[in-house]
C-alpha cells in the first residue's frame, strides 16, 4: 500500500515537472497507479511490464479522448513508475565491480523490459488510432443508410 502511495506522489511530481495541466493530474495519477499495481501483482516479470504498459496505454487513450488532450501526457507520466531502471542500475554496478556475466544478464533483462513497454504502447496506440476513424466511418454510413 505504501508503494502505491509512493507511485502516486512520484507520478504527480513527474507530471508537474513535465508541466501537465493540473486538471488532468487525477487521471494521470489513476493511470499510473493502476499500471503499477498490475506490475506488482504480476511480480515484475517481462509479461508484467507488457501487460501493465498495455493497460496504461489503453487507459491513456481513453482519458485523452475524454479530456480532449494528447495521450502522451498520460502515457509518459503513467509509465514512469514501471520503467525497469533499477535493473539497469544494477547492471552498471555489476559492471563496475567487474562482474560482466551478471551485468550482461541484468542489462538484457532491463532492455527486454524497455522493449516490452515500448511494444505495448505502440500496439495500444496503433489500435486506437485505427479503430477510432473506423468507428466514425461506420457511424456516418449508418446515418446515410436510414
Amino acid at each position: 500500500m505504501l508503494s502505491l502511495f509512493g507511485c502516486l506522489v512520484a507520478t504527480i511530481c513527474f507530471a508537474l515537472l513535465l508541466r501537465t495541466p493540473i486538471r488532468v493530474l487525477p487521471a494521470v495519477a489513476f493511470v499510473a497507479v493502476v499500471g503499477y499495481a498490475i506490475c506488482l501483482i504480476m511480480g515484475g516479470t517481462l509479461s508484467a511490464y507488457f501487460v501493465s504498459s498495455l493497460v496504461i496505454a489503453i487507459l491513456s487513450e481513453i482519458f485523452a479522448r475524454i479530456k480532449k488532450m494528447t495521450s502522451a501526457l498520460f502515457v509518459v507520466s503513467g509509465v514512469i513508475p514501471i520503467v525497469p531502471g533499477m535493473l539497469l542500475y544494477r547492471a552498471v554496478v555489476l559492471l563496475a565491480e567487474d562482474n560482466t556475466a551478471k551485468a550482461g544478464q541484468a542489462a538484457i533483462k532491463a532492455l527486454l523490459g524497455f522493449g516490452a513497454i515500448a511494444l505495448a504502447i505502440t500496439i495500444a496506440t496503433a489500435v486506437f488510432n485505427n479503430f477510432h476513424p473506423m468507428m466514425l466511418r461506420l457511424k456516418s454510413k449508418k446515418d446515410t443508410l436510414y
